[in-house]
């Protein structure tokens, strides 16, 4: 079962799937570790939150050895990425994928001669996008 499009990850799904697609393979002991580093989380926690991500289809479980659970991300990083994208473009800027790139052009710290160019970009796509 994939991912549904409108199944939306929470902030500390997101940070447990931002560990799995970096490692591409890890324990619930494994991304405790990682996110021990910036938060102060309960294995028990982490346990929970990886088997409602496998639950939701995000992440694909296998038995790694006798004790230990191995978790592997099922949906991609760019396809999660996209459906968030799609959802600020369609929810804040009414399906404007020039109104979206304008904004983020404007509060991102791009230079210059990146910003001309993204801008020449968005003007070849015209209004209607």
């Amino acid at each position: 079962m994939a991912a549904k499009k409108t199944n939306l990850l929470g902030p500390l799904e997101l940070a447990v799937m931002n560990v799995i697609w970096e490692t591409e393979d890890a324990s619930v002991a494994e991304v405790t570790d990682a996110l021990r580093e910036h938060r102060d989380l309960h294995h028990n926690t982490v346990m929970t939150v990886m088997q409602r991500l496998a639950e939701k289809g995000y992440l694909r479980k296998y038995a790694r050895d006798g004790r230990t659970n191995g978790f592997r991300p099922k949906v991609a990083r760019e396809d999660v990425s996209k459906r968030y994208l799609d959802l600020v473009r369609d929810e804040l800027f009414g399906g404007s994928v020039r109104g979206a790139m304008s904004a983020l052009l404007d509060s991102s710290n791009v230079p210059p001669r990146k910003r001309r160019e993204l801008r020449r970009l968005l003007d070849e796509l015209g209004d209607g996008s």
